[in-house]
């Protein structure tokens, strides 16, 4: 759509995603907040205040990742962690434990005893109530130089197959996976393959913090889906405080149409959380002090702010669309229009002034605004407003 705005400026908005018609399943718009840790039945308290916190500030499903001992439990542990997400008002997917495609490049592998435990471990979630499953696996267990021809995707597509059949039974459960250091033909191809609910990548964390490349990959990742009746699905760290950068990068990916799993990725001190321990100790989402220690005031606002906006907006299912040729705009500023809001990402070293006809929501880093209503938009900051009212042009001529 072109836009007449005058001798000077005529605005170009080209649509690359079309809003979902009509009513959509839940997990098309979901706010998922992923807990990094394997938990294991000493952490099951801290993980229902956990559960809780994540509600409280817009999050609507958890993905949690139980320890291998809590499928084999007799009791009703497993059952106890769903019931913590559910009362608190969230859906829950669970990771599968990652010894389940630990191996599948190997030249010798007991895959009989990987359906096995794929089958057991999928009735356990189902049993007790989950709302999905999920799958982890890095990029390189499955094309990397160590594996042997197509032996690791053909075993991980049969995997998948199995879990989905298990997980569509009488009661379906949707099946999610995260393979980590895809590329854009790898997972082009996954979903072509694997026909997962949510694929989700983190693929505008990877590339530069450049206007041009973001609006690049934003634009790859969503024909890519698109094409397949997919979903998109971000998989977005939670930033660092001190990183401006980082900050910008979390609220453009949560103004995009899809899913979001956000993950908090290190520790209240700074440094990288592991994954693979069967503590939650010390992670920066069980710190003990949620809204100051582990996030910082100004950067849990930014959070809840953008999350009750993406809901009410409804920015996971509404059209997006890149918009060029505005006046205002300079070189490594890119704006795209979602729903009722537009967003500015400002990767130049000078500031952006955005007309006053624009009233700000949220911001990035804090922004100041002139005497004339405009609004600046610093350097390496994105914020986000209410899209001003279109007025397209009006025809010349009658076909």
């Amino acid at each position: 759509m072109v836009e007449q705005r005058g001798a000077k400026e005529s605005v170009r908005t080209t649509l690359v995603h079309r809003a979902t018609r009509g009513p959509a399943p839940w997990w098309h718009s979901s706010r998922v907040f992923v807990v990094p840790q394997v938990i294991s039945e000493h952490t099951m308290k801290e993980v229902a205040d956990l559960c809780s916190w994540a509600v409280s500030i817009g999050f609507d499903a958890l993905l949690l990742s139980p320890a291998f001992s809590l499928f084999t439990q007799a009791s009703d542990t497993l059952r106890v962690l769903l019931d913590h997400g559910h009362e608190a008002g969230a859906r829950v997917i669970l990771r599968l434990p990652d010894r389940l495609c630990a191996g599948l490049g190997a030249s010798e592998s007991d895959d009989e005893a990987r359906r096995a435990a794929a089958r057991f471990l999928v009735r356990g979630a189902v049993e007790a109530g989950a709302d999905g499953v999920d799958l982890r696996v890095h990029a390189d267990d499955l094309h990397g130089p160590f594996t042997q021809a197509r032996i690791a995707p053909q075993r991980f597509s049969e995997l998948v197959r199995l879990v989905e059949a298990e997980a569509l039974g009488d009661v379906a459960l949707i099946v999610t996976a995260h393979i980590e250091g895809a590329c854009t033909d790898a997972l082009r191809s996954h979903l072509e393959e694997e026909w997962f609910h949510h694929l989700h990548w983190d693929a505008l964390q990877s590339v530069p913090f450049d206007s041009k490349t973001l609006a690049g990959m934003l634009c790859e990742s969503l024909d890519v889906h698109d094409r397949l009746g997919a979903v998109t699905a971000w998989s977005v760290p939670l930033p660092r405080q001190e990183s401006t950068e980082e900050i910008a990068r979390f609220l453009h990916a949560l103004s995009l149409p899809g899913v979001v799993y956000v993950c908090p990725s290190f520790s209240s001190s700074g440094s990288v959380a592991g994954g693979g321990g069967e503590t939650l100790r010390g992670s920066v989402a069980l710190s003990g002090n949620y809204s100051e220690s582990a996030f910082g005031c100004s950067e849990l606002t930014i959070l809840k702010r953008a999350l009750e906006i993406r809901e009410f907006g409804k920015l996971a299912t509404a059209s997006l669309g890149i918009v060029e040729g505005l006046a205002w705009s300079h070189e490594g500023v890119c704006v795209h229009v979602n729903g009722p809001i537009m967003v500015v990402v400002n990767t130049s070293a000078s500031s952006v002034a955005v007309p006053h006809t624009a009233s700000l929501l949220v911001s990035s880093t804090p922004v100041q605004i002139r005497a004339d209503g405009w609004t600046l938009v610093p350097s390496r900051a994105c914020a986000w407003f209410q899209a001003p009212r279109v007025r397209p042009v009006a025809p010349h001529f009658w076909d």
